[in-house]
């Protein structure tokens, strides 16, 4: 197995993908869903959607954030056409 991520394609955040999804394509947004309250350890196989809900925070705005965020931390390493 080789650590060979040129060739992955850019995942959008949707509310269907689950808290560790992101985490894990995206480990730059873990300060988002700390700010946000978002439990990434218990809730970690939740759904954007459900961990938002759980924690009382406005899914259009976690979506928004956790977005930004992991378009920035994908352009960075590189990957062409990443907008």
């Amino acid at each position: 197995m080789t650590n060979d991520t040129t060739s992955v394609p850019f995942a959008r955040v949707t509310a269907a993908c689950t808290v560790n999804d992101v985490l894990v394509r995206y480990p730059a947004t873990a300060p988002i869903f700390h700010e946000l309250g978002l439990d990434t350890c218990c809730r970690a196989n939740s759904t954007l959607h459900d961990a938002a809900a759980f924690a009382r925070t406005d899914l259009r705005i976690l979506l928004s954030m956790l977005e930004a965020s992991a378009r920035e931390s994908f352009a960075g390493t590189g990957h062409a056409g990443s907008r």
